[in-house]
């Protein structure tokens, strides 16, 4: 899904055959993500990391969202494949830039993974911050927790929202929960959440099991 909405959102540019750097952030962003997705040059993560460290924030500039995005990819890189507790720190910083996807991973791991003493009050309320961005990562979390806590109010609420998006159109959430998948293997009560998904959406468990 990721992958689909950099398509979606940078277009034709993507997949040009430019591939040289010209010392313009925008444009060796879009070659760091070719090199991270394989979009249009192999594939290969460690160039996606190196073009962005390359770079200074004073010179990428006050962008918050091409801030947050650099952050972001390094962290989640440095997590899976190199010094994960490197990639939390880029996690955070990409947090506390606004970059919505890092909020819920940077929850998410902190909570379940590395635990940066973070309070279960302090992951709801990074949870509810996702919720209100229509993350759908973090508005599962919430359901999955409101279950296995006994905290249901309101909970059917959310569950009308999350079926309205996208979320289920593909494994992505399946296999993150299941596999952990681009968090270097961290699951969570795994056997809680497939409950979850069989009573809740049932066709989605189906194809993804």
């Amino acid at each position: 899904m990721e992958r689909s909405n950099l398509i979606y959102a940078y277009g034709d540019d993507i997949f040009s055959e430019k591939h040289k750097l010209s010392g313009n952030f925008d444009d060796d962003l879009i070659v760091s993500l070719k090199y991270r997705y394989g979009l249009g040059l192999n594939k290969d993560l460690e160039k996606s990391s190196d073009i962005l460290l390359s770079y200074s924030d004073s010179q990428i500039g006050n962008d918050k969202g091409d801030l947050g995005m650099k952050y972001y990819l390094l962290g989640t890189y440095n997590y899976s494949c190199k010094n994960p507790v490197k990639g939390l720190e880029y996690l955070k910083k990409s947090n506390e830039y606004g970059y919505v996807k890092s909020n819920f991973l940077y929850g998410y791991i902190s909570y379940y993974g590395l635990r940066e003493k973070i309070t279960t009050e302090d992951y709801f309320s990074i949870l509810k911050k996702g919720m209100q961005n229509a993350d759908g990562y973090s508005i599962f979390q919430y359901i999955y927790l409101s279950f296995t806590t006994g905290e249901i109010t309101g909970v059917t609420d959310w569950i009308d929202i999350i079926e309205k998006m996208n979320l289920f159109s593909t494994c992505d959430l399946y296999n993150f929960h299941k596999f952990g998948v681009g968090v270097g293997g961290l699951i969570s009560d795994w056997e809680s959440k497939k409950l979850i998904i069989r009573k809740l959406w049932p066709e989605y468990n189906l194809k993804c099991e």
